[in-house]
């Protein structure tokens, strides 16, 4: 489990609970596009809410199982078949959800070029606004035009 992206698991799980993209959504509470950029790795949910979407997720999973797909779960995942009761189920789930989106964060920050980072890129004259820019080009000509004449 531990090579499968936030996305990929999500989907997967998505399709064992014969559930839909828009039926997550609704019970996080989020758009559908918020859902759809996730699974197809464009985006990820932030930190910040990263433990209320796993565990909402999770629930909402195993409150969709029935009897078939919840032993194609619990055989896709090799899970032993000693789990009980949906509680312990539900917490795998939020477990396993929640160990794949850290892999696909770190994964994704350092794919990041650090040349984004340095200090040249920030002090430079392309993150000035370009109609800022051109009176700024233009102030400057003034200025050393006058100071030639002097």
């Amino acid at each position: 489990m531990k090579n499968i992206e936030f996305g990929q698991l999500l989907e997967k799980l998505l399709y064992l609970s014969n559930q839909k993209k828009i039926t997550l959504a609704k019970e996080l509470g989020y758009d559908i596009s918020y859902i759809s950029k996730w699974i197809n790795g464009r985006n990820l949910p932030t930190q910040k809410n990263i433990s209320n979407i796993c565990k909402v997720t999770s629930e909402f999973i195993v409150k969709s199982l029935n009897s078939v797909s919840k032993q194609d779960l619990k055989h896709y995942f090799e899970i032993e078949l000693e789990v009980k009761d949906d509680t312990e189920l539900a917490q795998f789930i939020y477990r396993i959800l929640n160990e794949s989106y850290i892999a696909t964060a770190q994964k994704s920050n350092s794919s990041v070029y650090k040349s984004t980072h340095s200090e040249e890129n920030y002090n430079s004259m392309l993150h000035i606004n370009p109609r800022f820019r051109k009176n700024i080009y233009q102030r400057i000509w003034i200025y050393t035009q006058m100071n030639q004449m002097s």
